[in-house]
Formats: structure tokens, C-alpha cells, sequence
């Protein structure tokens, strides 16, 4: 009949007794043990005794598996980060690159959700690649980078955010594509550029339906992903912008061609003798007019001094 017990299962059972222990490990509690009966209001101290036994040893054992787990965990984030090391120095296309990279995100945190924004010129991102939501709809959607939005937040202080759960969340405004899918946790760090730790492209977040503690190592983790993500992008701007200055410069001599070609043809069809000299009046340019008067063939003119 107490009214801390809020469990209908447990009232329906004809519970009587019933006396809960806190695990503790560190000073964090990782659990509860507790036992019930069904005749019995109170327990002997050999009965609690007996169960602190028992809870002591639950503790070690949950511990360990924990110690277990989050190694593992680790281990399968390092494996990921090293495959997507290598698989994005293959991929030449930046929208696939993104694309990977929330895919790898989503599968490795085990949420169902994911997302790459790039930061715009004018202070707003945009959502470039998904994972799990509509992706007609996502391009659709813009964000300002301020500090009412979770991805806002993060692209204005370069800082990685945890939301731990968003119905209670009092930071950020969150939109309506959320509210719809129901979505509890969550989590977004900065994607910067090398080198250039003022600088940003955007945010890459993850989120879950159900409500995530996520942990150092799974923000390290998404960083990582995230640093990763900058490098191979500009990469690919510096590849890009190396190939535009080289086709400028083949468009510049292609110019500088015709040109000297429309040179060539003035001086050839010309009766006045025509000459270009550099700084230092050596011909660098002469026609046949003025070669003739001369004395001597265009030719032998070249390189030479008046």
C-alpha cells in the first residue's frame, strides 16, 4: 500500500514486502537489486545481510560486463574510424562523402538518425546528406547557426553538444520534423576545417528514438568522424581549386596564343617593316618588311640586338 510503489504489476501480484539495494560502483549507481514477498511485510537482517552479499557480487560481475562493453565499443568506433580513413581517400564526390560518413555515424552509435550540414555564407546550414530521415525533405530544411537550434549551437561555438533528453530539453528549439518522429537523444559536434580551427564547414549529429546517455567515447568517436570529414573535404577543395587555376592558365595561353597568332598575321600581310623589342632591344617579334631593310632574315633577327 505504499505509496512509492508505482508498479501495477507488482500490486496485482500480491506483493507485501519488498526491500531494493543500490549498486554502486565509484560513487555511480550501475543498478538495483531487490527482492519482494508475498507473505511477509518486513525482512530479517539476515535476509538484507544475504542480499547485500549478493548485490556486492552483482556489482563486480555488472561492472566488469560494462568494462567489457565499453571496451568492445571502443574498439568497434576505432575499427570504423580507420575504415572510413581509407574508404574516403577513394571517394572523389563530396555529397557521397557525406553520405558515407552519416551511414557509418548512425551504424556504429547505433541510433536511427544522422545528418551532415554545411555551414552557408549567410549564417544559415543546410542539410546535405542524411541517414534515416525523408531526404527530399531534409535538402528542404535550413537552420540558422545561433544558439536557439542544438546544430546552431554547435556551428557557432565549435563546441560538441549532448541532449539527453529532448522532451525536457530547455536549451534549443527543435523542429517539427523531431517533435513528429518522436525523437529523444541526441548529439552534434563541429565539422572544422584543417588547419583552420576558426573555420567551419558544418555539423555532423546523431539521434535516437529512445533516450541515449551517450558517453565520452561516443562523442570522441563522431569527432572524429567529423575531423576526418573536414580533411577529405579539403582535400578536395584544394584538388579543386588546383585544377581551376590549372585551367585558367591553359585558358590564359590559349588567349596569349591567339593573340600573338593576330600578331603574326598583321606583321606577315604588312608593307611597313614591324619589330618587338624585350627591355634589353632584342628583337623578339620582326616582320619580312622590316627584316628586308635590314639586310638580313627575320630569323637571324631574333635574339638579337638592334
Amino acid at each position: 500500500t505504499d505509496p512509492l510503489v508505482l508498479s501495477p504489476s507488482l500490486r496485482a501480484k500480491g506483493v507485501k514486502g519488498i526491500y531494493g539495494l543500490p549498486l554502486i560502483e565509484g560513487g555511480d549507481v550501475i543498478g538495483v537489486a531487490h527482492m519482494g514477498s508475498l507473505t511477509a511485510h518486513e525482512f530479517s537482517e539476515q535476509d538484507k545481510r544475504l542480499l547485500l552479499a549478493l548485490g556486492t557480487r552483482a556489482t563486480a560481475a555488472i561492472f566488469q560486463h560494462l568494462l567489457r562493453e565499453a571496451a568492445e565499443r571502443r574498439a568497434r568506433q576505432q575499427e570504423a574510424l580507420v575504415a572510413f580513413g581509407h574508404q574516403m581517400l577513394g571517394i572523389e564526390d563530396a555529397r557521397a562523402l557525406l553520405e558515407d560518413a552519416v551511414r557509418v555515424s548512425a551504424d556504429v552509435l547505433g541510433v536511427e538518425f544522422a545528418a551532415a550540414l554545411e555551414l552557408r555564407s549567410d549564417g544559415t546550414l543546410s542539410v546535405e546528406a542524411v541517414h534515416g530521415w525523408d531526404r527530399r525533405m531534409m535538402r528542404a530544411v535550413t537552420v540558422s547557426a545561433n544558439h536557439e537550434s542544438q546544430a546552431g549551437y554547435t556551428a557557432k561555438t565549435g563546441q560538441p553538444v549532448i541532449v539527453e533528453d529532448v522532451q525536457k530539453e530547455e536549451r534549443f528549439r527543435f523542429s517539427a520534423q523531431f517533435k513528429e518522429r518522436q525523437i529523444r537523444s541526441g548529439m552534434s559536434v563541429p565539422i572544422r576545417v584543417p588547419g583552420q580551427p576558426e573555420t567551419m564547414y558544418g555539423v555532423l549529429d546523431a539521434h535516437a528514438l529512445r533516450l541515449r546517455a551517450f558517453t565520452s567515447d561516443d562523442v570522441r568517436f563522431l569527432e572524429g568522424i567529423a575531423t576526418l570529414l573536414g580533411t577529405a573535404i579539403a582535400l578536395q577543395r584544394s584538388e579543386e581549386d588546383r585544377t581551376r587555376l590549372l585551367q585558367q592558365v591553359q585558358r590564359d595561353r590559349a588567349e596569349a596564343e591567339r593573340a600573338l597568332a593576330v600578331v603574326d598575321a598583321l606583321l606577315s600581310s604588312s608593307l611597313i617593316g614591324f619589330g618587338f623589342l624585350d627591355k634589353e632591344l632584342r628583337y623578339v617579334r620582326i616582320n619580312d618588311a622590316l627584316a628586308a631593310i635590314n639586310g638580313r632574315s627575320a630569323a637571324e633577327h631574333l635574339g638579337r640586338t638592334v
